[in-house]
């Protein structure tokens, strides 16, 4: 039995994905583990020319018995649909994501799995990060200080769950239908995240077990420079969603407290960059939604 299914997705990008992976082949595994402790899931998101891992990579999952597998998309999808590719493929008991400019602590994996056990109540669970930026190493500021437990309200504003440092139970992503939306080309794990925390209770190990690096041009949030616009279409499709049910009476206000401020910031930078096709729709879905 599987326990972890390490999921990469990958684009156009070689030299990171190598650094991600051999973290990953350096995991430490517990002494104890009846079975396959890991394996991993590279995803190819139909990268120009296609990712190819090297042989010393493949040599050093060989050498310490790890399933490798690597998968190539027949064209560029975007992340979700890569993300969720390898959900499908792989069979772990939790299902674990590194994005490929980041890498892990050795023992990221280890101690996420010691946590699990001792804290079965939560089916999603992180870790804390360190940050780097243009090669800078940069502080998180105070509110993106990541939480433990009922996440929701705090997670409308700001993304405050990283897909490199989180496990997933698979048993709750296929029983509750928890895949990336495809429909979106960024913030999709924002999107994810509201919809988890809605219902489920967040886990976090307070240990920098993951390396993040920033500031590059071919990041999602350097190629969609307006990132509210997406986070506007997650809020949105949440509200959706909550209208229809009659319950989360709370969790309706503190949507709408966020929903409604977005959407001004929004209308207000499409004002002044003359852009009044979409100042205008905004507009529109404001009235349409009060």
């Amino acid at each position: 039995m599987v326990f972890f299914s390490v999921v990469i997705p990958t684009y156009n990008r070689s030299f990171e994905t190598n650094r991600a992976l051999l973290s990953v082949a350096k995991q430490v595994k517990p002494k104890d583990y009846p079975g396959v402790f890991f394996d991993c899931w590279v995803i190819d998101d139909g990268s120009k020319p296609a990712y190819v891992i090297n042989e010393h990579l493949r040599g050093e999952f060989n050498r310490r018995k790890i399933p490798l597998h690597h998968q190539k998309m027949r064209k560029n999808f975007g992340v979700a649909k890569a993300r969720n590719q390898g959900i499908f493929l792989s069979s772990g008991s939790w299902v674990a994501f590194l994005d490929s400019d980041d890498e892990w602590h050795a023992t990221k994996l280890l101690e996420q799995y010691r946590y699990i056990l001792a804290n079965p109540e939560y089916p999603i669970v992180q870790t804390e990060e360190i940050w780097f930026r243009k090669n800078q190493r940069v502080n998180p500021t105070k509110a993106h200080e990541k939480k433990i437990g009922n996440l929701f309200k705090l997670s409308l504003s700001r993304c405050l769950i990283t897909p490199s440092s989180v496990v997933l139970k698979r048993d709750l992503l296929e029983k509750e239908k928890y895949y990336f939306d495809e429909n979106f080309p960024a913030c999709e794990d924002y999107e994810l995240w509201l919809r988890i925390t809605l219902k489920e209770r967040v886990g976090l190990i307070r240990k920098k077990l993951l390396v993040r690096y920033g500031g590059r041009r071919d990041q999602l949030s350097s190629r969609h420079p307006v990132m509210d616009r997406f986070r506007l279409k997650a809020l949105l499709k949440m509200k959706r969603s909550l209208n229809r049910e009659r319950t989360h009476a709370l969790e309706k206000k503190w949507l709408d407290e966020v929903f409604y401020k977005k959407i001004a910031i929004v209308m207000q930078g499409a004002w002044k960059r003359k852009r009044f096709l979409f100042y205008f729709y905004y507009w529109w879905i404001k009235r349409r939604f009060r």
